[in-house]
């Protein structure tokens, strides 16, 4: 992130994002989460995401939150960085549980007791 990203006019607030450390998955994850206090808009510049982001005006946030919403979207998104990696380091082993949920659900259950 560059030094001087952060902008706030009133409550409007924008900052921008190094494409090079985060992917847009991770940052539409964060915008999503928080979406249900803020307004938020993404433009894709050459080098960097750039958000836009106000607050609604039922959502409720104080001045010192509003303060804040830069540090509490970058926390969201290193979030949303590390779910996004171990779901890239656990797939192989997520795929092998569903095959050998299926692959039981398709021969039978075997393993039910007979009814004696």
């Amino acid at each position: 992130m560059t030094k001087d990203a952060f902008i706030a006019s009133d409550q409007e607030f924008s900052f921008k994002l190094d494409k090079k450390i985060y992917s847009l998955e991770a940052v539409q994850a964060s915008m999503y989460r928080l979406a249900g206090d803020l307004f938020l808009e993404l433009e894709d510049e050459s080098n960097e995401f750039n958000i836009k982001c106000r607050p609604k005006e039922d959502s409720g946030l104080t001045q010192g939150e509003l303060s804040s919403i830069r540090d509490i979207f970058l926390q969201t998104l290193n979030d949303e960085c590390l779910r996004e990696k171990i779901r890239n380091e656990t797939s192989d082993l997520r795929e092998l549980i569903i095959a050998t949920t299926f692959s039981g659900l398709l021969k039978g259950d075997e393993s039910e007791p007979s009814k004696e």
